[in-house]
């Protein structure tokens, strides 16, 4: 199963997860609008998909959660990419 995204400036929103994550963008296609239709950012062993939200499909709520080996490291490159922490690093069962 792969999980879909639809997110309102998908194109940042994959920088983003470039740039936090490492992720690896491994296909794209454009729509004839020239919107994102289908993006393919790839994390180690996950590959999501990433389209650009419309009236059609509106944005997704969702929550993601990344298994790392640093996670204070994670944190602090997600905070340079953008993120906006909602609670501090812990660990977690």
């Amino acid at each position: 199963m792969t999980p879909s995204i639809f997110a309102d400036r998908a194109p940042d929103y994959v920088r983003f997860l470039e740039a936090a994550f490492g992720a690896r963008e491994i296909g794209r296609s454009i729509a004839p609008d020239g919107r994102l239709a289908d993006c393919q950012p790839h994390f180690d062993t996950t590959t999501i998909m990433v389209s650009e939200a419309s009236d059609a499909y509106p944005a997704t709520r969702a929550a993601s959660y990344r298994h790392v080996a640093d996670a204070d490291a994670a944190m602090v490159r997600a905070e340079k990419a953008g993120a906006e922490p909602i609670m501090p690093v812990a660990d977690m069962p």
